[in-house]
């Protein structure tokens, strides 16, 4: 998880895990208002979504 200038704030490793869906909480604790980009990456493939904490 970055935040709007490029600083990574958070980062998790869930290790590999079977195919399927899962459901992640993240602890924001901390952490100013603002806009971020959440990354997650698996099989192969990046996927990022832009997340606002308020």
């Amino acid at each position: 998880m970055v935040n709007i200038i490029g600083q990574t704030v958070r980062e998790i490793d869930l290790g590999k895990m079977n195919a399927g869906t899962h459901l992640v909480s993240l602890d924001l604790t901390g952490l100013p208002s603002g806009i971020y980009t959440c990354s997650v990456e698996a099989g192969g493939k990046q996927v990022s979504r832009k997340m606002m904490i308020r």
